[in-house]
């Protein structure tokens, strides 16, 4: 149960960062950021799908891959504890 509320939770981050990209302030990038950790702490396929992407556009997954890291894991618990 609490597996299925963070992946809607994900969900709605995702789509609250989309419906913010005609506002005038810079909130995509964090609500996008919360919805990906989200999704990647809590779905099987998600991590499946990160992992081909990683493998195959290694260039394109630095800043996520730096921002995944044990430094950032008290981040990653707070978004996923609200």
């Amino acid at each position: 149960m609490r597996r299925f509320l963070a992946l809607a939770l994900a969900a709605v981050l995702a789509l609250a960062a989309l419906a913010t990209v005609i506002l005038p302030v810079p909130l995509e990038v964090p609500l996008m950021s919360a919805a990906g950790v989200l999704a990647l702490r809590n779905s099987a396929g998600a991590r499946r799908l990160y992992v081909r992407g990683r493998r195959r556009w290694p260039r394109a997954f630095r800043f996520p891959d730096r921002v995944l890291r044990p430094r950032f894991r008290a981040l990653a618990k707070a978004v996923a504890s609200v």
